[in-house]
Order: C-alpha cells, then sequence, then structure tokens
C-alpha cells in the first residue's frame, strides 16, 4: 500500500497499471486499467507507464461515475509513446457530458496547435505536450441535450504571438506561442440558441525571447 504525503489517510493500493484510492467517506477512485487511461512511454524495450488517469468513481451505495479520454499516440522507428490524452466523456445514470477537442495543423511531428514548438535539425519537437484544446462541452440527460458550451480562440485571427516562435538558441529551436481563450458561448437545448458569450481580454507582458531593452540577455 502507498500513502500521500503530507499525509491524508487515504487507502491507496496499486495492481499491474491500475491505481485504487479509497477516501475517508470510503469513495473508491480507480486510475488507470485500460488504454486509454493508462499510458504507456515506451522509450526502452519494456512500457513505462508515466500517467494514469482517473477513469471509475464509485460511492458507498454502489453509484458509479466512469470517465473516458482520447489519447494522441505517436510513433518512431518501431516506438510508440502516448504524447497526450483528453477527457472525451463523463457518464454519471442517465447524465452524459461529452468534451470536443483537436489540434490546428498537420505536421510531420503529427497534429498540432498552432502554438505548439515544431521540429529542427538540431531539436525535435517535444515527445509529450498538449497538441489540442478543448472546443466544446456537452450535457445531455437521456441522450437529449440540455445544453453546450464552446470555446472560442485567437486562431484564425491576426495574431503574431499565436504561432510558435523559432529561434537561434541551442542551433536552432522553436518556443511555445500563446493560445488565448477569447470567448466562451453557451447553447440552449436546441443546439441553436444562445446567451451573449462571456468575452476574454488580455494584456501581453514582454517575453525574454523578444525582450528588446536587455541587450545582456542570451537565453531564452
Amino acid at each position: 500500500n502507498y500513502h500521500t504525503v503530507p499525509e491524508t489517510r487515504y487507502q491507496i493500493s496499486r495492481s499491474a497499471s491500475v491505481w485504487t484510492m479509497k477516501d475517508r467517506d470510503g469513495n473508491s477512485y480507480q486510475f488507470g486499467g485500460n488504454n486509454s487511461t493508462a499510458h504507456s512511454q515506451q522509450y526502452v524495450q519494456n512500457g513505462i507507464y508515466y500517467r494514469w488517469d482517473l477513469n471509475l468513481v464509485q460511492d458507498t451505495n454502489g453509484n458509479q461515475e466512469t470517465l473516458t479520454y482520447v489519447q494522441d499516440v505517436q510513433s518512431d522507428s518501431n516506438v510508440s509513446w502516448v504524447r497526450s490524452a483528453y477527457p472525451a466523456s463523463i457518464a454519471y445514470g442517465s447524465a452524459q457530458i461529452t468534451f470536443s477537442c483537436s489540434g490546428d495543423v498537420s505536421t510531420s511531428d503529427g497534429t498540432l496547435r498552432y502554438d505548439d514548438p515544431i521540429s529542427t535539425t538540431n531539436n525535435p519537437a517535444p515527445k509529450v505536450m498538449e497538441n489540442r484544446h478543448l472546443d466544446s462541452i456537452s450535457i445531455n440527460f437521456n441522450g437529449s441535450l440540455i445544453r453546450k458550451y464552446t470555446f472560442g480562440y485567437n486562431i484564425g485571427i491576426s495574431d503574431s504571438d499565436l504561432n510558435s516562435q523559432s529561434s537561434s538558441d541551442y542551433g536552432g529551436i522553436y518556443y511555445a506561442g500563446m493560445l488565448k481563450l477569447l470567448r466562451i458561448t453557451q447553447y440552449g437545448a436546441d443546439n441553436s440558441s444562445t446567451l451573449p458569450a462571456m468575452t476574454f481580454s488580455y494584456q501581453d507582458l514582454q517575453l525574454y525571447r523578444n525582450d528588446s531593452s536587455n541587450s545582456t540577455y542570451s537565453g531564452n
């Protein structure tokens, strides 16, 4: 058995690729256990698990909440690994929440967001990174839509900071850009009527990679 630091008096156990945690109220949480929740990163001959996602919650009355995920699996020279994973659905009885996410552009590094670093001759793209953005959340009951939320970003508008930024550092490298959430829109059960969107604005602060006022700085 395992325990947390600091101590929480939760009961934690592991069996193969499954972690189970029981809190002090008797609720049980399961992490891993299937291909969509146990992330195997195979950089060596045997798979190495590096992340376990929550896939089952059960209370003391036996009521269960199940969670599923969508994974982005990459491969290179017959070696595969999970680069990223995102919630796909949460189900509790007749209620279900579904999540939709996507990338922006297809590259030699796979599907990426515009703000993701890309490979150069000397520096490959990160093996593990976030490469999708959340597009919508739909809430359904007994198969019927109750409401939906959509998310809008600075994609498709003129924003020089969105795209990943190239630099001559380390023999040529790309740094991440800045993906900005601009609005959240709520839709009704008819999937067409909307409330006024909640909008966001930002104040951009100077980044070292663009620091024109510090002539002695040589890092990233």
